[in-house]
């Protein structure tokens, strides 16, 4: 039932996917017009470094401008405004999918609250007679980002297109988060003065300056939450997946979360379907989806990481340096490689993804009081074994003056985030995890690929969303209520095990038996951790060992930009020249960050010569 996809080599497809982008300009009457020539040559070159010379203009009125590298068919004009659609994912209540043109009418009917009914991902950026404005999902998984100058405002889907518009300098507060968690926190960007624009937020321009109103929140949900609540909430979304796109595939691994999202498919509409599954061929994870792809008759792909082992040194570094523009330069370019590979493959292909089910499963509740409430300490064990212990980059790559005043300033923003609602700690961590790592994390591989393809994200629903705010940690925790969802949703798939061993019925049910078996499952994670923690091994995303070698390798360590990264003055001095001789090798958490940091100095400094700007006008989208 199964095919496997192992001809890489001889089939590989011209790399030229590129970081779509759009940026709202909007200037002060008072602006002195060569000044704002100037800003907008740079703003539009700014975005041709993304990969196409060719930007579109909307101008609106005299002081306010948007452009563009999207492509035509997501822009939609209407009587004199503009809408520009960021994502496809984006389905109503009736799995309708966002669409340009009919957007536009219902936006200019019910202004913002139109987009209210659409789940993420998405942003819409619209131009009518009042203004130009920008909207984000109630999630924040369409990421918008905003600075205001004195005599402009701007809003973009890219933070790094502002701060190279503007020239505003590197974050050092921001560089240390993203090094040492693996994403961003808050409203925080790389860029000193550029700001993420909150979650389900409407940014609107005119006259030089920006406002910002709360246009989609998202409310708590019922307090009654049952298993019965959560399977319906899964499956509806799922069912409105299909209803948009009957023939989506489905991303299908060996854990829990892919399951639910296949056991919330109609029996009567699995047979046949596309499966994906991404890994090795004698992986466990590997095993357990073809067992379930041939239960349930699906048609399924395993894509082998093993043929991409023969990449060449030039192409991973190229790889890398897509990744890092497509990510906005926010990620540690080790964990996106693989899925670029991939997509290699799948750039036609939507599918159904389970990316957010860890909600409902207590991601950070390992060793955790999460029914007490939130304390220094539960902050300090935060930090310590579970925000840093994978992601974080050795403390002697940092200035120390700098490191320590970074740490003291990050955790007091982790604590001021924990703590802004007055709630036990585990609905906390929950909080926490949907809108920093998710939103941000996540985000920001969301953002720039669903311009490539239609990613449908259902445990993002706000109905899934809701439920999982209010069931109890207690309950969520060490994935029993998810796998209680699972067994309502299909009892037979619930039968079957999970890639670690487990079968999720065991886990719905509990028993001596699966106390036993969840501790020894416990005790090798803290093994893995307390060796990640004390002994440097850190966790390699799927793949990563190959890049890394490759990476790591001295015809690589070359190319990197060090005289740039030298002198943004954040890093100590002897450990950069370490790394650059060679002396030390690099490992996953100082490569992985540094590679795409050289890649962002290189395009800050880029010459302004590329840009061809074409005014858009009715008709043209």
């Amino acid at each position: 039932m199964g095919k496997q996809t192992n001809n890489y080599l001889e089939t590989t497809r011209v790399i030229t996917r590129i970081q779509y982008c759009s940026l709202i300009l909007s200037f002060s009457s008072e602006i002195d017009p060569d000044k704002k020539q100037n800003i907008f040559n740079r703003a539009a070159n700014s975005l041709a470094f993304f990969g196409d010379p060719e930007i579109g203009a909307v101008t609106i009125d005299e002081t306010t401008t948007i452009l563009s590298n999207y492509p035509r068919e997501k822009i939609a004009h209407k009587d004199g405004s503009w809408l520009f659609l960021h994502g496809t994912g984006g389905l109503d209540s009736n799995g309708k999918l966002l669409n340009a043109n009919r957007l536009l009418s219902e936006y200019l009917d019910k202004g913002p609250t139109a987009l209210d009914r659409f789940e993420p991902p998405f942003v819409a950026i619209a131009a009518t007679d009042g203004g130009a404005s920008a909207h984000s999902d109630f999630v924040g998984l369409g990421h918008l980002f905003s600075f205001l100058g004195s005599d402009c405002a701007v809003v973009s889907t890219s933070a790094s297109a502002i701060a190279r518009t503007f020239d505003r300098p590197l974050n050092h507060f921001g560089l240390f988060q993203q090094m040492t968690i693996g994403h961003l926190l808050d409203n925080t960007t790389l860029f000193e003065d550029v700001t993420m624009v909150p979650a389900g937020t409407s940014a609107r321009l005119k006259n030089g300056t920006v406002s910002f109103e709360q246009s989609h929140e998202h409310d708590a949900g019922s307090q009654y939450a049952g298993i019965a609540d959560g399977a319906a909430a899964i499956r509806t979304s799922v069912e409105r997946c299909i209803t948009s796109m009957p023939d989506a595939a489905i991303e299908l691994s060996g854990g829990l979360d892919s399951r639910i999202a296949l056991s919330a498919i109609p029996e009567q509409l699995r047979d046949g379907r596309h499966a994906i599954t991404i890994g090795y061929p004698d992986s466990p994870d590997i095993a357990s989806a073809k067992k379930l792809a041939e239960v349930c008759g699906l048609s399924h792909e395993i894509i082998d990481l093993s043929q991409f082992n023969d990449e060449s040194i030039e192409k991973v570094w190229e790889r890398s340096r897509r990744v890092a523009y497509r990510d906005d330069f926010s990620t540690n370019a080790y964990d996106r490689l693989t899925i670029d590979c991939v997509d290699d493959f799948l750039l036609e292909t939507s599918r159904i993804g389970g990316v957010n089910g860890e909600f409902a499963r207590g991601f950070y509740y390992a060793a955790m009081p999460i029914e007490k409430p939130v304390t220094q300490e539960s902050i300090s064990r935060l930090l310590s074994w579970r925000l840093t212990t994978n992601d974080a980059a050795p403390e002697t790559l940092f200035r120390q003056e700098q490191r320590s005043a970074f740490q003291s300033q990050l955790g007091e923003l982790v604590a001021d985030l924990l703590s802004a609602n007055d709630e036990p700690l585990g609905s906390a961590l929950d909080r926490f995890y949907l809108n920093q790592r998710m939103r941000r994390w996540a985000g920001s591989a969301i953002t720039r690929a669903m311009a490539d393809r239609t990613i449908f994200t259902p445990f993002f629903h706000s109905d899934f969303v809701k439920w999982a705010s209010v069931v109890s940690a207690t309950s969520k925790r060490d994935s029993v209520a998810l796998s209680k969802v699972l067994q309502d949703l299909d009892e037979h798939l619930s039968n079957i095990p999970l890639d670690s061993g487990l079968l999720p019925a065991a886990i719905a049910n509990g028993g001596l038996a699966m106390k036993l078996a969840g501790f020894q499952q416990k005790a090798r994670k803290l093994k893995t951790k307390l060796l990640q923690r004390f002994g440097g091994s850190r966790k390699l995303s799927l793949g990563g060992k190959n890049f890394q070698q490759k990476l790591s390798a001295k015809e690589s360590i070359d190319r990197l930009n060090w005289s740039a990264i030298g002198d943004i003055g954040f890093f100590d001095q002897k450990m950069i020249e370490q790394l650059r001789s060679s002396e030390i090798n690099g490992s996953r958490t100082t490569i992985g960050y540094l590679l795409p940091l050289s890649f962002l100095t290189e395009y800050l400094r880029e010459p302004d010569n590329k840009a061809r700007v074409t005014r858009l006008a009715p008709g043209e989208n």
